[in-house]
């Protein structure tokens, strides 16, 4: 029972007794792969989380809002500004 807990604490997922079980066996693989795959999940979903804060923050910066001022409506002119630059850029005359 110590290596069991000793095993747990070092980071094993599981721990099986010899002789051991093939149905228990499988079943905690199929437990491990699930973990894994929620684990894969969260670590996608933590990146897509940045990569649209990333994104966010660039529109933050191109209109021109800054820290607090994110609760205000941007500044007209800036947006104007940066609309017509953005025209320009995507459709050229």
């Amino acid at each position: 029972m110590d290596s069991a807990i000793r095993a747990l604490r070092l980071g094993a997922d599981d721990y099986i007794v010899k002789p051991f079980d093939f149905e228990l066996l499988c079943h905690a693989i199929d437990r491990i792969l699930e973990h894994q795959k929620m684990r894969d999940e969260i670590l996608l979903s933590q990146d897509r989380y940045h990569a649209l804060d990333q994104i966010a923050e660039g529109v933050d910066h191109i209109l021109g809002i800054h820290g607090a001022e994110k609760n205000d409506e941007p500044q007209s002119e800036s947006m104007d500004v940066e609309v017509s630059l953005s025209n320009r850029s995507i459709w050229p005359r």
